[in-house]
Order: structure tokens, then C-alpha cells, then sequence
């Protein structure tokens, strides 16, 4: 295995979620520092409830703020794709 690719593969999967979520109008972040160091503490991966032997690389917060999500804008850049 590739140093590194649980990051890469977690992260691919958290997106595809927070895309969905998105989509869906839900509220999301990406979380990586605070679960890095939840990662190192036993105590606080037990209470979690994640499994011995694993380690929690990423992970994501998806609901509803409080103030609600932020009103729909337009972007303003345009995308444009090469075929060769």
C-alpha cells in the first residue's frame, strides 16, 4: 500500500458525502485536525466507540446550523473542459 493513501481515500469519500449533503441543502465541514488528535488519545477513541486497531484519519460534521445555511450565489467563474 502507498504511504499516505488512507488520507487520500478517506478524503475521496468525505467528499463525495459533503457533496451529497450539499445537494441535499444540508449544512457540512470537512474535519481533519481535531480527529488527528482524537487519534492519538485511546481514552477518547474508546469512548467514541472506534474500534481498536483503527485509525480515524478524517472525518465530517454534517446537520443544520443554527443561523441557517448561507443563501445561494452565483458564481462567477467559468469552466470550460479540452478534449484531445
Amino acid at each position: 500500500m502507498a504511504p499516505g493513501i488512507e488520507y487520500a481515500n478517506a478524503a475521496c469519500v468525505i467528499e463525495n458525502m459533503l457533496i451529497a449533503a450539499t445537494d441535499a441543502g444540508v449544512d457540512n465541514i470537512y474535519l481533519w485536525g481535531g480527529v488527528q488528535a482524537a487519534a492519538k488519545n485511546a481514552d477518547l477513541c474508546a469512548k467514541m466507540g472506534i474500534p481498536e486497531g483503527f485509525k480515524p484519519v478524517s472525518a465530517a460534521a454534517i446537520g443544520y446550523s443554527l443561523g441557517g445555511s448561507a443563501p445561494a450565489r452565483e458564481l462567477s467563474v467559468s469552466l470550460t473542459a479540452n478534449y484531445i
